[in-house]
């Protein structure tokens, strides 16, 4: 009789044993799991074939959502992106003073609209008069580049063709061209090729040229943004806007030139023929 009893008590010992053994194992797990808030527990029925987690947690979906905007917005920049904005779209700045749709003066109903087009800026008093620049952008784009020949002309640095170094008019009468926003005067049309083939280049020499005309009787010794004496920040700024030098205080001027070229052009012109 005594052997059955101590068998017994044997294995009821040995089943309270393991018992408290699970309890201690399904404690630690449970304490790892909240010492560390980052752990996720992903089912199985949220794994991709992969092994990967599927989109349909949360984590993951916020991520897919931000490639896709990504993507729509390398997208707009491709066929056109509008920004408003202290500075332009993209290249050189658009310099004239109205709304190439609408005719009206840009900053009249609050901050030009920059819009990129073809890599070109081009800047609009209103969202509205996009859809009616893009449906026949030739047409815009002819009156913009007369418009801006006729106001750089005045203030064109050169006198020879940027590309050959020949005086214009030797071959016959110049060949006249608005790029990115800037007139530029050629000999003949084989140099405008070789200009656009690598326009930094040329640009460049023209700004030199600016420059070089410009500087000594610039009209004004204070900044045109910040109104702070030229010189007081450390060097001056040197930008060239279309056809003009524009003096700055500091580099960070520059972008409020851009927003609205014309307003600070007009400012240059007429301190100019004050002087005059």
């Amino acid at each position: 009789m005594k052997t059955p009893l101590l068998m017994s008590i044997a294995i009821l010992a040995a089943l309270l044993l393991l018992a408290a053994g699970c309890d201690k194992s399904a404690k630690a797990t449970d304490s790892a799991k909240g010492s560390d808030p980052a752990v996720t527990t992903i089912a199985a029925s949220d794994m991709q074939m992969d092994g990967t987690a599927s989109a349909g947690t949360d984590e993951h979906a916020d991520h897919d959502h931000g490639m896709e905007g990504m993507h729509h917005d390398m997208d707009n920049q491709a066929d056109g992106d509008l920004t408003k904005s202290t500075s332009p779209a993209i290249g050189h700045p658009y310099t004239l003073g109205t709304c190439p749709v609408s005719g009206e003066e840009l900053g009249s109903m609050g901050d030009p609209l920059h819009y990129n087009y073809q890599g070109r800026d081009i800047a609009f008093c209103c969202k509205g008069c996009i859809p009616k620049f893009e449906a026949d952008p030739a047409k815009f784009i002819a009156a913009i580049d007369k418009q801006i020949m006729a106001e750089q002309m005045d203030t064109y640095p050169l006198t020879a063709c940027p590309v050959t170094g020949d005086e214009l008019g030797e071959m016959g009468e110049s060949i006249d061209r608005v790029i990115d926003n800037r007139l530029v005067r050629f000999c003949c049309e084989d140099c405008v090729t070789d200009f656009e083939a690598d326009p930094a280049k040329y640009f460049t020499k023209m700004d030199a040229a600016v420059l070089a005309a410009q500087a000594a009787d610039y009209p004004l010794k204070t900044c045109l943004v910040s109104g702070e004496e030229l010189g007081e920040e450390g060097a001056i700024v040197d930008y060239v806007v279309g056809t003009t030098l524009v003096r700055l205080c500091c580099e960070d001027c520059k972008h409020d030139v851009d927003a609205n070229p014309a307003k600070y052009l007009e400012m240059v012109h007429k301190a100019a023929a004050s002087d005059a």
